[in-house]
């Protein structure tokens, strides 16, 4: 889902499942104002644990280490690069 005051901005760089043109203040308060049902995400939930097993690292310090994140990311995908598509400022 993207939502974006400015319409030029939808599905620019990467094809949505779901585009939606409006202010996030007037989207965020009409979406709180809907009855929302529990997410059955236990699967998901699972998944993202198995890949933190296996995809782990170290941190070198508590601050955000640029390398550390390249490094990770270069692990994660080297084995499955046409898996992956890799997304920034989006």
């Amino acid at each position: 889902m993207h939502v974006d005051i400015d319409k030029s901005e939808l599905d620019k760089v990467v094809k949505t499942n779901l585009a939606i043109h409006a202010d996030a203040k007037d989207f965020l308060n009409k979406i709180n104002l809907e009855e929302l049902t529990s997410l059955k995400i236990s699967d998901w939930r699972k998944q993202i644990n198995d890949w933190k097993e296996l995809h782990c690292f170290e941190k070198e310090t508590k601050e955000f280490s640029t390398k550390n994140a390249l490094n990770t990311i270069n692990k994660v995908t080297e084995e499955n690069l046409d898996k992956y598509i890799i997304v920034t400022d989006v």
